[in-house]
């Protein structure tokens, strides 16, 4: 955003501070600072470079030419990306910065399943949507780079990249039940047109645990913090 630029309605900017994009909801819109100004602009969501850590599926990082991150989160376990389109991800740690190689981790996105000559040479290509690097070694002083390297027809994209200490809640039983939350819009008017407008959506999963009772309060506990998240 400049406050010297005049922009039309319907144009976006993105704002530094926030490192998230506006659009702007009127014509002849000059100087008028996204976050004060609510009647003249709206909040769209992250900027793409920050899609991938605004704590939300939906939003998206994308680029043509691939994706490279490096984080210093002090000690984790774990590290999952999500919503991900990509030819591969790779995860490497150093022991810290400018330091020795203590982990590294290439997972391959493709999923297509070939059965046969005609599917070899037909079938289209299907991403892995998720991957997820367990037992990280726990250094203090570590440095993660991520690597999502993008296909030869597509940009690599990934909607959320998550790191942290990972939990065993209890051992997953039958009966799982998959789902989703959309918040797309859909409305009619009095003439009978409709009009679609693709918004978010949440994964939902239920699924019935069977757990010692001594793990009870724990499971409570990680449940509680990851509330409202």
């Amino acid at each position: 955003w400049s406050a010297g630029t005049t922009y039309a309605a319907g144009a976006r900017c993105t704002l530094a501070s926030t490192r998230r994009t506006y659009q702007s909801l009127q014509a002849a819109n000059l100087n008028h600072e996204p976050t004060a100004n609510l009647a003249w602009w709206a909040d769209v969501g992250a900027s793409n470079q920050w899609a991938m850590f605004d704590g939300a599926l939906g939003s998206v990082t994308q680029s043509a030419a691939g994706i490279t991150v490096v984080l210093r989160p002090g000690v984790v376990s774990a590290l999952a990306v999500m919503q991900v389109q990509a030819e591969s991800v790779r995860v490497r740690m150093l022991d810290e910065p400018g330091g020795m190689v203590v982990y590294d981790r290439s997972e391959t996105m493709n999923r297509a399943f070939i059965g046969d000559w005609y599917e070899w040479t037909t079938a289209p290509f299907e991403y892995q949507p998720e991957a997820i690097f367990q037992n990280l070694p726990m250094y203090a002083t570590c440095e993660l780079e991520v690597s999502i390297t993008a296909d030869t027809l597509n940009p690599a994209q990934c909607g959320e990249l998550v790191v942290g200490a990972a939990y065993t809640l209890g051992a997953p039983q039958m009966g799982a039940k998959l789902g989703i939350t959309d918040y797309s819009r859909k409305v009619t008017d009095e003439w009978g047109n409709t009009t679609l407008v693709q918004r978010a959506f949440a994964k939902t999963l239920d699924l019935p645990l069977v757990l010692d009772a001594a793990q009870l309060s724990k499971t409570y506990g990680v449940l509680a913090g990851l509330r409202a998240t």
